[in-house]
């Protein structure tokens, strides 16, 4: 695995540090035997800027959906009168 900010390293229920290697691999310092589990989190500016994409979708949805309706109701009303 290559190493990347946001892995953890659980090793019988014990969060352990992780270190990069001269390669660039992830190493994991374990002595003994056990479960050892490695998960990727994600860093927090990772979390938010996908909030901020979502956000930034939908009010982009919402800017060309609601203009436009706008603009057919009046005309609609204006043929009408």
């Amino acid at each position: 695995m290559f190493y990347y900010a946001g892995y953890q390293a659980v090793f019988n229920e014990k969060k352990l540090p992780l270190f990069q290697s001269k390669n660039g691999l992830l190493s994991i310092p374990v002595k003994g035997t056990g479960k050892l589990e490695v998960d990727f989190k994600g860093t927090i500016i990772q979390k938010y800027s996908l909030y901020i994409t979502l956000l930034s979708m939908v009010i982009l949805i919402l800017y060309i959906y609601y203009p436009n309706r706008c603009k057919n109701i009046n005309k609609a009303n204006f043929y009408k009168k």
